[in-house]
């Protein structure tokens, strides 16, 4: 579920339309991150083909941070934890890799690592293309990986739910 009105894409590959959709689409999203700081992009999954949903912010790199990447929540909870955890963010905190964050949404007990997004810009897509100047650095980007209800990350042994949903940084690409 996206808010965006143009995230479903334009329906064709006219690359006039293609852009038209583009600019709106960006027009969208600069108004978003000029309300709210950041706004949140969500991509659908397709779970046949082992493909996650997954969600991202785009607009934390206005604040000096990396933007926030979560996957295999299903898209309202993806939206209010990255949210929430964005709300870190503009109170200051400084989130790095190898971190755990407690915490989270409608004050629910998170445990989220953090890890650095080698290939954020192959993930990231709306925010590179925001903020990425050409030739410029990529915007780097934090991946949140939740626990399952006995603390276990998708890389420990007898994780509960599938590891594709949680794929590991690098590893995917959209």
């Amino acid at each position: 579920m996206c808010s965006n009105p143009g995230c479903a894409g334009p329906g064709t590959e006219d690359p006039v339309v293609v852009q038209q959709w583009l600019d709106q689409s960006d027009a969208w999203f600069r108004e978003t991150i000029r309300r709210h700081g950041w706004a949140v992009q969500a991509v659908a999954g397709d779970e046949p083909r082992r493909r996650p949903a997954f969600a991202y912010t785009v607009g934390l790199w206005g604040f000096g941070h990396p933007e926030l990447v979560v996957f295999g929540l299903p898209q309202p909870d993806a939206h209010r934890l990255l949210n929430a955890v964005g709300e870190l963010v503009r109170a200051g905190e400084t989130l790095r890799p190898g971190e755990t964050v407690h915490g989270g949404p409608d004050d629910t007990d998170l445990h989220l690592r953090l890890l650095r997004l080698p290939n954020a810009h192959q993930v990231t897509h709306t925010a590179q293309r925001l903020y990425r100047t050409d030739g410029g650095q990529v915007v780097p980007a934090l991946q949140l990986c939740w626990a399952d209800q006995a603390g276990r990350y998708p890389w420990e042994p007898g994780f509960e739910h599938p590891r594709w949903l949680q794929p590991l940084p690098g590893t995917f690409a959209a």
